[in-house]
């Protein structure tokens, strides 16, 4: 395979594509380690090569109290702000080469959509430095797996063969704790998506491999699962057979979101 033509060039862009993304980080990651921020590259579940290059931006967590500072630092560095795509507690930083995108940066302050799903005092807790890279901090195993499957489910709306293995690896890591993804910290209101979409790619994982590993449920979600999804219960079965669902899931309570006093705004 290695003196195929087409994989030697498809190896050769892979190569190009990390050595770029990492030589722009290097910076930023030197000028929050001067600002003492924190900063855990969400994508990243430690497989080497364990800088996350294969997506179009970095994506980038630091503590909430510490967003605006980080902000400031890209800012100095020359990054831009594209605030017409702007999320709630995620920003998407770019900098520019003349008319090319030479570094893209999404700052997370919390890991989610809309609303977050994990604990970031425990992800800070549980998260470490890769061993092959020294940019690289990265979440602990548990929460690595929530990451994954959520990205894939409510970002991509696609599993891939690569968040496959990506969990994989994360479960059969050593000191992976299956009892703590469903700790009593997270938001049961995601207890029953988590549960399923586990479960799913575990099927997925059984049928291409000898030697499955991923868990079909997770301890304390199924229970609470059950719990929330029973609220709907009349709702589903007054709906239609084969239609869309035609009931609106309960929504996460409001919260404040802070926005960023930067020079210039």
């Amino acid at each position: 395979m290695w003196e195929i033509a087409a994989f030697v060039e498809a190896l050769r862009r892979e190569s190009e594509t990390l050595t770029a993304q990492r030589a722009e980080f290097v910076n930023v990651a030197d000028a929050f380690a001067v600002e003492g921020i924190r900063a855990a590259l969400i994508k990243s579940v430690g497989l080497a090569p364990s800088f996350p290059y294969r997506s179009d931006n970095v994506d980038t967590l630091v503590p909430l109290e510490q967003g605006e500072a980080a902000a400031k630092v890209l800012s100095r560095l020359g990054y831009v702000e594209l605030r017409n795509i702007e999320e709630p507690r995620k920003f998407l930083f770019k900098r520019f080469s003349g008319a090319r995108v030479a570094s893209a940066i999404h700052l997370h302050e919390q890991v989610g959509w809309g609303t977050g799903f994990l604990n970031e005092g425990w992800l800070w807790e549980r998260a470490s430095r890769a061993f092959d890279d020294r940019l690289v901090v990265h979440p602990g195993p548990e929460d690595g797996m929530l990451i994954t499957l959520a990205h894939a489910f409510y970002e991509d709306k696609e599993v891939k063969a690569w968040d496959l293995v990506k969990v994989r690896h994360r479960v059969s890591l050593s000191g992976f704790g299956l009892g703590l993804c469903g700790a009593p910290s997270r938001d049961p209101r995601l207890a029953f998506r988590f549960g399923r979409r586990a479960g799913l790619l575990a099927r997925v994982e059984r049928t291409l491999f000898a030697a499955p590993c991923i868990p079909e449920s997770i301890p304390g979600y199924q229970v609470r699962a059950h719990r929330f999804e029973n609220g709907y219960a009349a709702e589903l079965q007054e709906a239609p057979r084969g239609s869309r669902r035609r009931f609106h899931f309960r929504t996460a309570s409001a919260i404040t979101m802070p926005r960023w006093q930067l020079i210039g705004r």
